[in-house]
């Protein structure tokens, strides 16, 4: 993904020789590791108590691995829509993107284990709920783990495209993987702020890559008629998704709704 220096072709033919300090990756990479060290220190200051510390480091790096998850899924529909030539530069950076929300994951991951927890040997004394939960996450935090190292040029190369890509498409059920997590032991996860906004965020990126699908499909097939059969598909994978994200909480418990009666806090 990044190197030393790269050969691209410009729109005249011409080839022109770019260094690493000429890459975007090369700089939202590195802006997103020194931003963890900053969260590091801030909220160190911040709470004295070393396990409340680490609770909430833990909790910060989880969600900001989230966030750069989402872009990277967010990008794929939106360059489908808009098209590769004008968003060239965010579909160039989306590799970087990815490879931090593997590195935040990770920090996320390791906190949660070594430094709340206190190792992997103390995962057995956990309830069961909560380490299927983790069982979930870890096997989410893994399929990061390999897209972020399958994201060098020279592997892209090696593997082709179309591999790499099928290789890729493991996000998305890692993804599901990683929602389920965070509902089962997430603990702002009961607000019904929250819930409202994660349903709006689910429901725009799977209203998205259904588009995206289908009309992908449609090139080949051709069974869609017109942009008023497209919407009406477009609708109706929205409202299964709208069915099956709601379903959730009714499917799976969530570890601190169902130690404290079950309730909902609304914010």
């Amino acid at each position: 993904m990044l190197q030393g220096s790269v050969t691209i072709k410009s729109s005249m033919g011409m080839q022109k020789k770019v260094t690493l300090l000429d890459n975007s990756r090369f700089y939202i990479l590195t802006a997103g590791v020194l931003a963890s060290f900053i969260l590091v220190g801030l909220l160190r200051v911040n709470f004295e108590s070393d396990q409340l510390y680490y609770i909430r480091l833990q909790q910060v790096m989880g969600a900001v691995s989230l966030v750069f998850w989402y872009i990277a899924l967010l990008i794929s529909p939106l360059t489908f829509i808009f098209g590769k030539k004008a968003l060239r530069h965010v579909v160039y950076a989306r590799r970087a993107i990815g490879v931090l929300a593997a590195y935040y994951a990770l920090l996320h991951l390791c906190i949660a284990l070594w430094g709340q927890l206190g190792g992997i040997a103390q995962l057995g004394r956990l309830p069961d709920l909560i380490q299927t939960s983790l069982v979930l996450g870890g096997v989410a935090t893994l399929v990061l783990i390999i897209m972020a190292g399958t994201s060098f040029d020279v592997v892209v190369k090696r593997m082709t495209f179309t591999r790499w890509k099928l290789l890729h498409r493991l996000t998305y059920a890692a993804f599901v993987l990683v929602v389920l997590h965070i509902w089962m032991i997430g603990t702002h996860v009961t607000y019904s702020t929250v819930q409202y906004a994660a349903l709006v965020a689910l429901l725009l990126l799977a209203g998205l890559e259904s588009y995206r699908i289908l009309m992908s499909i449609d090139k080949k097939w051709h069974f869609i008629e017109g942009r008023g059969g497209a919407l009406l598909l477009v609708i109706v994978c929205m409202a299964m998704w709208f069915a099956f994200i709601t379903s959730i909480p009714r499917l799976f418990d969530n570890y601190h709704s169902k130690h404290h009666g079950g309730a909902v806090h609304a914010e």
